[in-house]
């Protein structure tokens, strides 16, 4: 007989705790289902961050090329035009200082 637990006594007939065995044997099922369930998502968590790693170095190369790219093109202008270059420079400080001020 069952009590308010769910568990069957030894007075009941032999096929009595079957339905226990069978709780057990879902509940396995449940529980193995549920780690299948777990490594799958890890996996893909997993695959999702290496793809994210990829993306941003790709990004973080793309940067940085265009960076050294505007950095030899300023480079070569001041080479090229040095009294203009210096010139710019100084209106633009002259600019901050005055925008500084107010």
């Amino acid at each position: 007989m069952a009590d308010i637990y769910g568990s069957t006594s030894t007075t009941d007939s032999p096929g009595a705790s079957t339905p226990a065995r069978h709780e057990t044997s879902n509940t396995v099922e449940r529980r193995e289902w549920m780690q299948e369930a777990e490594h799958e998502m890890s996996d893909k968590v997993h695959e999702m961050t290496r793809q994210g790693q990829e993306v941003a170095a790709e990004y973080y190369q793309q940067g940085r090329e265009q960076v050294l790219a505007w950095q030899r093109q300023l480079e070569h202008q001041v080479r090229e035009k040095p009294i203009q270059s210096l010139l710019m420079a100084a209106g633009i400080g002259l600019l901050f200082g005055l925008l500084r001020r107010r």
